[in-house]
């Protein structure tokens, strides 16, 4: 039954004395459909806004532990890098020259005796092996038994 047929069996019931029970127990019916659905709407608005607010808490999290940054950094000078300034290449040696300047500006190998010791490439010397310059001897770094 509908909230306005309870609402005039209601005004008719009090007309007449109230004493229909038929009339009382469906306007409790309609009260308790109107309750149960403003209830209802409240919960999932409570849910709705709790998600709302971890979602927010959690993406600020993420942001905070991204280093944006760095992150755009590293994409804009590997895009710069990757990305060849021609959309259209007109033969293989177009290619090859993108190829080449991709690997030599990615793929640098590393100078023994610039002061830094770059792992993996550079290690301890030991015997004619590795980079004393940047890495020391390997006896001098680890003890060896």
């Amino acid at each position: 039954m509908s909230m306005q047929k309870a609402k005039a069996y209601a005004v008719e019931g009090l007309e007449e004395g109230g004493d229909d029970p038929k009339t009382a127990t469906d306007v409790v019916h309609a009260l308790y459909a109107k309750y149960k659905k403003n209830y209802n709407r409240r919960t999932d608005y409570v849910a709705i806004f709790s998600f709302l607010v971890f979602v927010t808490f959690y993406l600020s999290i993420l942001f905070m532990q991204r280093k944006a940054e760095e992150a755009y950094s590293l994409t804009s000078t590997l895009t710069a890098a990757f990305i060849p300034a021609a959309t259209t290449m007109g033969g293989k040696n177009e290619v090859l020259n993108w190829i080449d300047s991709v690997v030599t500006t990615s793929w640098v190998e590393p100078q023994c005796g610039d002061g830094r010791c770059e792992a993996p490439f550079e290690f301890p010397e030991y015997g004619r092996f590795g980079c004393k310059a940047d890495c020391n001897i390997i006896s001098a770094n680890l003890h060896i038994t």
